[in-house]
């Protein structure tokens, strides 16, 4: 199956081998992280699409940016077959996981869960999936990737 990346100049195919999906995202339903010519991508499935533009036009998403708890995302002109969204991730250089964390990193983390859901709450908003996995170190400083995870409360 051949994927196809579409933009405003019309549809530019891509060969299925170019597009590397991330091995840790899978059973996310509203979409899928990807790697294309050396960037990292979230496709974002169809029927998510209107909720995921909302918060992008709405400044959700840039406000929890701004406030370090969401990974840098910015919306793209680009889609995926079976992806009528594609967002640009800023990527970590250096991802470590859960399990390497020493007990200081452990508490960082879920500090940073706990106020990305208590901004997320003055929207109506939560985290399907409020865990550990979901979270990266840039550098010293924790921040959330899973950005597909938030829905309406």
């Amino acid at each position: 199956m051949a994927h196809y990346i579409h933009s405003a100049r019309g549809i530019d195919p891509i060969p299925e081998r170019a597009v590397t999906f991330h091995p840790h995202s899978f059973c996310d339903a509203a979409g899928r992280l990807f790697r294309w010519n050396g960037q990292l991508y979230r496709g974002i499935r169809p029927d998510w699409t209107p909720f995921f533009t909302g918060l992008f036009h709405n400044g959700v998403i840039r406000r929890l940016i701004d406030q370090g708890l969401l990974i840098e995302t910015e919306l793209t002109s680009l889609a995926i077959d079976g992806y009528e969204m594609v967002v640009h991730h800023r990527d970590v250089p250096f991802p470590s996981y859960p399990e390497e964390w020493c007990t200081a990193m452990l508490k960082d983390a879920a500090l940073t869960i706990l106020k990305l859901l208590t901004e997320l709450a003055q929207c109506g908003l939560t985290l399907k999936d409020a865990h550990p996995w979901n979270v990266l170190f840039d550098a010293s400083k924790p921040v959330y990737v899973g950005g597909l995870q938030m829905e309406w409360l």
